[in-house]
C-alpha cells in the first residue's frame, strides 16, 4: 500500500514548476468548465493530490501551512485547479477514517487518487438504507467539484431508521467509484468555472460497509487506525474553515502580481506616463498588498497557536476554534477587497475576459461565497469571543 512519498515542501516546488501548464490552461479551463484532463494528470504525476494523505499509505504528511502553500501555489497559476486540489484534499482526510478494507480499495495502488463531491452534511441529499454488507444509497448532490477526473466521489446520507443515541436522524459518509455516479450538467456560472462543480446522483447503489464512516466518528476523528500525523488529529471542520482561503489569497496574489506588471507596461488613454505614475494606482497597491498579506500573517499565526496544541496532544479551545474561523473567512474577504482594488486600478484591460485581472475578480469571488468561509463566521467568532456558544448549531463545526 506504500510508494515513495514527496515531502511536502517537495510538492510546494512541484506546484510551482507546473506555472507554466496550469497558467496555459486557465481560458480552457474557464471554456470547457473542467481543468483540462492532461492537465489534472500531470497534476496527480506531480503528486499534488497526495499532499495530506498519510505517510504511512505513501502520502506527503504535510503540516497544515505546507498544504495551504501548495493550494495557494497552485490557485496563483490557475484558480479553478487549485480548487479541486483543496476540494480533494478536504476529501481525502475523510476518506483516511475509513476501515482498513475501505484504505485498501481506495489506496490499494498508490496514494495518488482524486476525490470529488462535498463534505458539506445535507440530510435532505440522500438516503440510505441499511442491507447485507453495507448500504443501499439512493440521492443527488451538489457541488461535485473535478468530477470529470476524479477516482472517488463522497458525499453524506441519512440512514432511514436509524438514529443517534440523542434522537437525532443517523447520517454517513458514503465514498463510491467515480463511474458508479450519474454526472449531471449543471455548472453554469460567472466564476471557478473551470472547477466542473456539477450535480451528481445515484439510485439504489449498493456502497460496502467498509466505504461508509458515521458522520459523527469522522466529526470527533475516530480513526480506527490512527495515523502518526498531527494533521489527523486537527479538527476536520477547523480545516474546512481554512482550505479554501488559499484559493483566495493565491488568486490575490496573482492579481497584485499581474496589475504590476500591467502598470508597467501600459499608457492609459489620454495620458503619456506610465500606469503605474499614477498617484491613484499607487495607493491601491499599497493597500492591496496590506490587506492580503496582513490577512495571510494572521492566518499563519493562527495555525501556528493551533498546531503547537494538536502536537502536544491537547484539543483545541473554542476560542481557538473560533480563531481559525475567523481567519479563514478574513483571508478570503481581505483577498476580495485586494483583487477589487487591482481590477479598479487596471481600468479598461480588467474586463478583458482572459485578462488574469478579469479571471483572478470572477475567481475570488465564487470562492467568497462558500458556506466554509460565510461572513457569518463573524457573529460566530464574536459570540464566542464575549462568552457565548456560536449559535446557529455551529458548536461542532467550529
Amino acid at each position: 500500500m506504500t510508494s515513495t512519498a514527496k515531502s511536502a515542501s517537495d510538492l510546494v516546488l512541484a506546484a510551482r514548476e507546473l506555472f507554466p501548464v496550469l497558467d496555459a490552461s486557465w481560458a480552457e479551463s474557464d471554456s470547457e468548465r473542467r481543468v483540462p484532463h492532461r492537465v489534472v494528470e500531470q497534476m496527480r504525476a506531480a503528486g499534488l493530490f497526495r499532499t495530506v494523505v498519510p505517510s504511512e499509505l505513501g502520502g506527503a504528511d504535510a503540516d497544515l501551512r505546507s498544504f495551504l502553500e501548495v493550494i495557494e501555489t497552485v490557485a496563483y497559476a490557475n484558480g479553478a485547479a487549485g480548487w479541486d486540489v483543496a476540494t480533494s484534499s478536504m476529501a481525502t482526510l475523510f476518506a483516511v477514517g475509513l476501515p482498513r478494507n475501505g484504505l485498501e480499495r481506495v489506496y490499494g495502488r498508490g496514494p495518488d487518487v482524486i476525490f470529488a463531491g462535498t463534505v458539506t452534511i445535507n440530510r435532505d441529499a440522500a438516503r440510505a438504507v441499511a442491507a447485507d454488507g453495507g448500504y443501499r444509497v439512493s440521492g443527488r448532490w451538489r457541488f461535485g467539484s473535478g468530477c470529470q477526473d476524479a477516482d472517488w466521489m463522497i458525499c453524506s446520507a441519512q440512514v432511514i431508521e436509524a438514529q443517534t443515541p440523542q434522537g437525532t436522524p443517523q447520517s454517513i459518509y458514503v465514498i463510491q467509484p467515480r463511474e458508479t455516479v450519474e454526472i449531471i450538467d449543471t455548472w453554469n456560472v460567472i466564476g471557478m468555472r473551470g472547477t466542473g462543480s456539477h450535480d451528481w446522483m445515484v439510485k439504489d447503489a449498493m456502497v460496502p460497509a467498509d466505504l461508509t464512516e458515521l458522520t459523527a466518528r469522522v466529526q470527533q476523528r475516530i480513526m480506527e487506525r490512527p495515523w502518526g500525523g498531527v494533521l489527523y488529529r486537527f479538527p476536520l471542520y477547523s480545516i474546512a474553515g481554512l482550505h479554501f482561503s488559499a484559493v483566495a489569497t493565491g488568486l490575490a496574489r496573482r492579481a497584485i502580481d499581474s496589475l504590476a506588471e500591467l502598470a508597467g507596461l501600459k499608457v492609459p488613454t489620454r495620458s503619456s506616463a506610465l500606469l503605474r505614475d499614477r498617484v491613484q494606482v499607487q495607493d491601491a497597491v499599497a493597500r492591496a498588498e496590506a490587506a492580503l498579506e496582513s490577512a495571510r500573517a494572521y492566518r499563519e499565526r493562527v495555525i501556528d497557536d493551533a498546531w503547537r496544541v494538536v502536537a502536544a496532544g491537547e484539543s483545541l479551545t473554542m476560542e481557538q476554534r473560533a480563531r481559525i474561523r475567523l481567519a479563514g473567512t478574513n483571508a478570503v474577504e481581505s483577498s476580495a477587497r485586494a483583487v477589487d482594488l487591482m481590477y479598479g486600478a487596471g481600468g479598461t484591460t480588467s474586463i478583458e475576459e482572459n485578462c488574469a485581472l478579469s479571471r483572478c475578480f470572477r475567481d475570488v469571488h465564487v470562492v467568497s461565497q462558500s458556506i466554509n468561509v460565510t461572513t457569518r463566521n463573524y457573529e460566530y467568532a464574536g459570540r464566542v469571543f464575549l462568552g457565548l456558544e456560536p449559535g446557529d448549531g455551529l458548536t461542532i463545526a467550529f
